[in-house]
């Protein structure tokens, strides 16, 4: 007795999401190396070949630290940075013109850029 044939011959394999294991934004960032640092301070665990368990807590606190004055500053930075964005995008969007303006006014030079 022949199995029953099935609609599709070769079913497409599942894809699994994976998920990175480190917090994306720097707030649980922060924390977890902050809680990282004190609970390797603590524990028996050798420190590694490039990285010490003080350097360690001296690098977590510093970037806990950072993090904190950059938020501080964020209210200050955020309508030029907002502005610094529009230009940009301006930029990219009239840059094509820019380009095909100078490959007009220099045709018989080919070879030499004019735009980097």
């Amino acid at each position: 007795m022949l199995p029953p044939a099935s609609a599709e011959p070769n079913p497409a394999p599942v894809t699994k999401k994976r998920i990175g294991q480190l917090p994306t934004s720097a707030v649980p960032l922060a924390a977890l190396a902050t809680n990282a640092a004190r609970a390797w301070a603590a524990s028996e665990l050798p420190a590694l070949l490039w990285l010490a368990k003080a350097d360690f807590t001296a690098l977590a606190a510093s970037f806990a630290q950072n993090r904190d004055a950059a938020e501080a500053a964020g209210d200050q930075r955020s309508p030029q940075a907002r502005r610094l964005q529009e230009l940009d995008q301006q930029l990219d969007k009239n840059l094509r013109y820019v380009k095909a303006y100078l490959a007009e006014e220099h045709e018989q030079d080919q070879g030499r850029a004019y735009f980097p």
